[in-house]
């Protein structure tokens, strides 16, 4: 957990646990209404008497009215949040009558008797205040704001691009916290009812799954933070395909328990053999360091002190979080600061993370790699002509 760099999925993993970085959007979003009713304000007392002062005058009761709502909603503890109750009033203002009115304050030149700054003053003041019911409309969660009323995620994304951290961070980071959380690992299952082979594996075999639910409800409202039930990897389990079957009802069980969440992961190649596609559950794809690669390779670099290379990072595989720690492992391991020269093709950074890999394993007492004994390039190499002879991407 400690090794984690910040991605857009950890904002979707924050609200499941309303944890502060998603009550620090809140609180956020609602400092922004309250901004805007000041706005509003001024455009009142620019516009003089008139349609648009009243237009500017609801306007402002309405944002007040807003801020004061969502200062009442129950954001951190219920996993069922209404942010409707606080935009769908922000949403009408854009209509007429109040939406032509504000714009045309925001057009007028000035008016008779009006001098020509206050007129600029005016039409500076409308624009401000659009824009910000704009933003306020859209609210402060974009993609992942489906979490807020029905906390079920799928977290998708290809091998190695953190999904496994970002869930191990997760409940680390919750349990650590107070709140109640369990990460169980996709390879723990097999054939069978899920809910019965979690039970056994938490030594809870005598209990029901929905006693089991209810002690984690029991627990989330004890912390006064929602519980997490966290599944990693449901492509590793011994008969993957047999979630297709059996994740809907587990997480239908789950979902009659408000105050518990649940989030699994899945490699996106394996997602139609593992996730029903009727399941009722927001799906998102964790990119790793994808679209902003330099700046999340040199937080990293830096957070481990490893010397940055003069040149850019150019490799795709530095958006992948499991490369790039892989990587600095094996330098730590060697006491370096600095990837060795010459690192400066794909071929060479490949040959240099394969041997971090065997390193590791020896590390970990796996006898059968032997320092330049190739076992790993092989199975690799053989692989690879499997791929190519079924013409596959995975196997």
């Amino acid at each position: 957990p400690g090794d984690h760099v910040d991605v857009t999925a950890q904002n979707a993993l924050s609200m499941l646990t309303r944890d502060d970085d998603y009550l620090g959007l809140v609180e956020e979003y609602l400092s922004q209404l309250d901004d805007a009713g000041r706005t509003a304000e001024r455009l009142k007392l620019a516009s003089g008497d008139g349609d648009e002062a009243a237009a500017a005058e609801r306007v402002e009761r309405s944002l007040r009215e807003a801020a004061a709502v969502g200062r009442t909603l129950d954001w951190s503890m219920a996993t069922e949040v209404d942010l409707g109750r606080v935009r769908d009033p922000l949403v009408s203002l854009q209509q007429a009558p109040t939406g032509p009115l504000l714009r045309r304050a925001g057009q007028h030149a000035a008016r008779a008797g009006e001098e020509q700054h206050h007129a600029a003053h005016r039409r500076r003041t409308a624009w401000e205040l659009e824009s910000a019911l704009d933003d306020l409309t859209r609210g402060p969660f974009g993609a992942i704001e489906p979490l807020l009323s029905r906390p079920t995620l799928v977290l998708l994304g290809e091998a190695g691009s953190g999904k496994s951290h970002s869930l191990a961070r997760l409940v680390d980071t919750h349990v650590g916290a107070g709140g109640a959380g369990i990460l169980l690992l996709g390879q723990y299952f097999g054939a069978g009812d899920p809910r019965l082979q979690l039970l056994q594996r938490l030594g809870l075999g005598a209990l029901s799954f929905d006693v089991f639910l209810g002690a984690l409800q029991a627990a989330a409202l004890a912390t006064g933070r929602p519980a997490v039930l966290a599944i990693d990897a449901l492509n590793e389990s011994r008969a993957a395909e047999e979630w297709l079957n059996t994740l809907a009802g587990l997480a239908a069980d789950v979902s009659r328990f408000d105050r518990v969440a649940l989030v699994v992961s899945c490699r996106s190649t394996y997602e139609a053999y593992c996730v029903p596609e009727t399941l009722p559950a927001l799906r998102l794809e964790h990119v790793g360091f994808e679209g902003d690669a330099a700046r999340a390779a040199k937080v990293y670099l830096d957070k481990h002190g490893i010397d940055r290379p003069a040149a850019p990072f150019l490799d795709p595989e530095f958006t992948n979080p499991l490369f790039l720690s892989t990587c600095v492992r094996a330098l730590r391991a060697e006491n370096l600061r600095a990837f060795p020269l010459g690192l400066d093709g794909l071929f060479r950074l490949f040959d240099f993370w394969l041997s971090a890999v065997e390193k590791s394993l020896r590390r970990r007492g796996f006898a059968p790699i032997q320092p330049g004994g190739g076992v790993l390039r092989r199975a690799l190499d053989r692989f690879a002509e499997q791929l190519a002879l079924e013409r596959r991407e995975d196997l």
